[in-house]
């Protein structure tokens, strides 16, 4: 193993030149004389007064460029953890203020042309503050390497190397020979794995509309679509797949984010593809006055908050066939909940801050998936993608029921716990 040091300057540099490189990124090792202060006054201000003692980075999943590579941050105390997106300048950024400074280790992990061989990467100090930077090569095993290729070669994916699809090359999942960009295999296994979502209800779909023609083409809503993968993918996939007519709306609040997905529908020249800017409360308003049929499907992904409410109400309201709905930063429960005057049996989930985050999550799903089932929905609670890649990963799906809605009443679990949340006033008022 060869070892070099060099300043962190140099690291940086070789950070912003190829981020789509960049593994994983681990700060450990907190030095003592850090202030709680010095971390809240910091680019990076973290909501709490115990210190932060490891911070984790990893890519994101989402394919882009140099200025719009996005990865997961993760700030952990020693009670609660807090994530934040970052970009690559603030990454940056955050190796240059903590390096000898807040941690007095940072490792690294890059990947490399070859497949089997990563390069390890460590940042050190020492008590006078010196920092030195370590290079070294890992070797993996060459065997359980071609295994996992071979894997991903072989499974049956729906949309399928080597069949060169359109949208994924001009996003850049695939290059023009219809291979799969290494760095964007998690891309496109999280697309195919939406996909075999979106399948296994397409029969339910046909059988609640009695069908789908160019005179009832396929409806169905995107909210909060961002750069609009999952939305392309959805227009392949009914299109180009299965043959039926769809119309398929995207909506996002970023007017740039907009622009540049109408740009690429044009390009690829798709029909039945349209993309809004607005919030999902105007769009639901311009909606009051049309007479055209409403959206089969809607679908949310990491729709922040209490966002996720207002796409499950809409959803609901406008009679929706089915809902696939991927919930994001549930605070509201979060703020809700009070240690000191819940009853004695949640005491224990509520004493700690990281405990009762997680349930607050937990509870707030639960109720909504109550609730879609008291307005008549068979619902589903699934796992989109794995934990390594984002803990929000949770997929609610709901398919309308032939059965009669359920009585409006209000959840047990709601009243014990005090809670008041917002998809239960919209429906239910």
């Amino acid at each position: 193993m060869a070892k070099k040091i060099q300043k962190i300057q140099d690291l940086v540099e070789k950070i912003k030149n190829n981020p789509s490189d960049l593994a994983f990124v681990i700060f450990s090792a907190p030095i003592s004389k850090v202030q709680d202060q010095d971390l809240l006054q910091s680019p990076f201000p973290i909501p709490t007064d115990k210190k932060c003692i490891k911070i984790k980075i990893r890519p994101s999943t989402t394919t882009s460029s140099y200025k719009e590579q996005i990865f997961f941050a993760e700030f952990f105390t020693e009670k609660q953890t807090f994530h934040r997106k970052i970009n690559v300048d603030e990454l940056a950024e955050l190796i240059i203020q903590t390096g000898g400074i807040w941690f007095k280790s940072i490792a690294l992990r890059f990947r490399m042309n070859s497949a089997s061989v990563q390069e390890l990467v460590t940042v050190l100090s020492n008590k006078k503050g010196q920092v030195r930077i370590i290079y070294s090569t890992e070797k993996k095993s060459e065997h359980l390497e071609k295994n996992s290729f071979a894997e991903f070669k072989n499974k049956n994916y729906i949309l399928q190397e080597g069949k060169i699809v359109p949208f994924l090359v001009r996003l850049g999942i695939m290059t023009q020979d219809g291979t799969v960009v290494n760095s964007k295999r998690d891309k496109f296994k999280q697309v195919n794995k939406f996909l075999e979502f979106v399948a296994d209800i397409l029969p339910e779909l046909k059988k609640l509309s009695g069908g789908f023609s160019k005179e009832r083409p396929l409806k169905i809503i995107d909210f909060g679509c961002g750069k609009s993968y999952l939305t392309f993918a959805l227009h392949f996939y009914f299109s180009e797949i299965n043959n039926l007519p769809v119309e398929i709306i995207g909506l996002d609040m970023k007017e740039e984010v907009i622009l540049e997905c109408e740009r690429l529908a044009t390009s690829l020249s798709l029909k039945g593809i349209t993309f809004i800017k607005g919030d999902i409360a105007q769009y639901a308003n311009s909606q009051k006055e049309k007479k055209s049929l409403p959206p089969d499907l809607m679908v949310s992904l990491h729709a922040c908050d209490t966002a996720t409410d207002y796409a499950i109400e809409y959803a609901i309201k406008q009679g929706c066939l089915a809902i696939l709905s991927v919930p994001c930063c549930q605070h509201e429960a979060n703020s809700q909940l009070e240690y000191k005057s819940c009853k004695k049996e949640f005491k224990p989930l509520l004493k700690h801050g990281l405990i009762k985050e997680r349930f607050a999550s937990l509870v707030t799903d639960a109720l909504r998936v109550e609730i879609l089932e008291q307005q008549g929905y068979s619902v589903q609670v699934l796992e989109f993608i794995d934990m390594s890649h984002t803990p929000k990963n949770i997929l609610i799906r709901a398919v309308r029921s032939l059965k009669e809605k359920k009585q409006k009443n209000p959840s047990e679990l709601a009243k014990e716990l005090g809670l008041d949340l917002t998809l239960n006033s919209l429906v239910n008022h």
